[in-house]
């Protein structure tokens, strides 16, 4: 689970800062150590890999780079932030459906254009290759976000070209 949140509009008396996230499973907690996932945090998100399926409810607190406090990275002070943000984590996202119909057509007399429709719950996919139409003789030979996919340079060899196109999920898996 990655969680992402805007960057702390000022640092009060101090000049930077970092952030301490918090997670617990009720939607109205109060932060504290017991439920701190994360001190010191640099950046602008935290990747949470330790967060358990189900629903899981996030604060995000800054703390600047003083030390005349009791924040939780250097003792420094942190901001009295009580906006908790609900998210759901799962295992695993639904697979994409099966791509249609792949069409093939000659762009510019060099290169081959791939196009397809989009399956449901696709949000990349996989373009694969193969000199035979034999299942398991496809090797990956691109990836896009977009519905068109161009082979540079094989145009003249279109006709020993067989293709495979796969939908993704955020996940990376692929469908049908």
């Amino acid at each position: 689970m990655t969680v992402s949140w805007a960057a702390a509009p000022a640092w009060g008396t101090g000049t930077a800062g970092t952030y301490a996230v918090y997670r617990d499973t009720t939607p109205v907690f109060t932060p504290s150590s017991a439920n701190r996932v994360a001190a010191g945090v640099a950046g602008l998100s935290f990747n949470d890999a330790a967060a358990p399926n189900g629903a899981l409810y996030y604060l995000v607190r800054a703390e600047n780079d003083e030390t005349c406090s009791s924040g939780p990275n250097n003792g420094g002070v942190s901001d009295a932030n009580t906006h908790i943000v609900p998210v759901s984590n799962t295992a695993t996202r639904p697979l994409p459906g099966e791509i249609g119909t792949l069409a093939v057509s000659v762009v510019g007399g060099s290169h081959l254009r791939l196009t397809w429709s989009a399956p449901p719950d696709a949000s990349g996919y996989r373009v694969y290759r193969s000199t035979s139409p034999q299942a398991g003789s496809f090797a990956p030979v691109g990836t896009t976000a977009g519905l068109i996919w161009d082979d540079t340079g094989r145009a003249a060899d279109a006709p020993s070209y067989f293709y495979l196109v796969r939908g993704t999920n955020p996940c990376g898996q692929e469908g049908p």
